[in-house]
């Protein structure tokens, strides 16, 4: 049995049903949060590393309140026997974003990638004032 989507650099996908199944739950409890409308709704995805993993973090907010929080891990190479609630694992990063994209595109609402407002890098940031310790990184398109 396949243990993870095919995914060629052909854009061909083969995705694996353990992995859709768990996307459909949260497209349907998203779209059970956001009510009738998703006008404002706006979707926000970024990855971390917590004990030894790759995350990716999914959030929805409508009008800036979150009506959904989710977190897909990558799980070495496998998927978790069973997949429930608003986290997954999966077998990598590539799995993690191809789900996230059929989330996202399900719901067709605006999708910020990154977390780039708690930059402490510096050197990368607009200048920080006293007392700071974060600040939005500088985009390239300000430079």
């Amino acid at each position: 049995m396949m243990q993870k989507s095919d995914l060629d650099p052909s854009g061909f996908t083969y995705t694996h049903e353990k992995g859709y199944e768990w996307a459909k739950d949260q497209v349907l409890a998203i779209r059970s949060a956001l009510g009738s409308s998703t006008k404002n709704a706006q979707g926000h995805m970024w990855t971390y590393r917590l004990y030894g993993h790759e995350m990716l973090a999914l959030y929805v907010t409508i009008d800036e309140r979150p009506v959904y929080e989710g977190t897909i891990t990558s799980n070495n190479g496998k998927y978790e026997l069973e997949l429930s609630g608003d986290e997954a694992f999966v077998p990598d990063m590539s799995e993690a974003i191809h789900l996230a994209g059929i989330i996202f595109q399900s719901l067709d609402i605006p999708v910020k990638i990154g977390r780039l407002v708690n930059e402490t890098n510096r050197n990368l940031c607009e200048p920080f004032r006293v007392g700071q310790t974060n600040a939005h990184i500088q985009l390239i398109k300000d430079l």
